[in-house]
């Protein structure tokens, strides 16, 4: 399990070692955790098939990430992202008891590292400008 630590600047504990993160994670991770979202896992993709991904906290539940979504509004009152939010579900069986189980947990996913950056941007609020042009021009063509 990885869990973010937001002293450290590029840094998880993995089962109480220190690890690198993959770098262009970070600053989403960073976000999430500054926002409330508690992470414990994350990959930015390491091959032209793996997707960028940053796992929540098992007691992440879907009112926080409900909640982040209504504190990054667009102007016209919708969320939008270029990548997006899930809930993943991990089964297996238990042969030592025979009980299968599964368990749930909120995922935000990106296609890729450029699609993810330009998330943070836009929640961040760095593209406003850009986003008020690209409106004007819209409106008044």
């Amino acid at each position: 399990m990885y869990i973010f630590d937001l002293s450290l600047p590029d840094e998880v504990y993995i089962n109480d070692e220190k690890e690198p993160f993959d770098p262009h994670v970070m600053p989403l991770v960073r976000y999430f955790n500054e926002q409330g979202l508690r992470t414990e896992g994350s990959c930015e993709g390491h091959s032209d098939t793996d997707m960028f991904w940053i796992d929540f906290m098992r007691d992440t539940k879907d009112e926080d990430i409900a909640e982040f979504m209504r504190h990054h509004l667009q102007p016209g009152g919708s969320f939008v992202s270029k990548g997006f939010f899930c809930k993943r579900m991990y089964g297996y069986y238990d042969i030592r008891n025979g009980i299968y189980k599964q368990f749930y947990w909120w995922r935000y996913a990106a296609a890729s590292i450029t699609a993810a950056n330009l998330d943070l941007a836009r929640w961040r609020g760095e593209d406003a400008e850009r986003e008020k042009e690209i409106k004007f021009h819209w409106w008044h063509d």
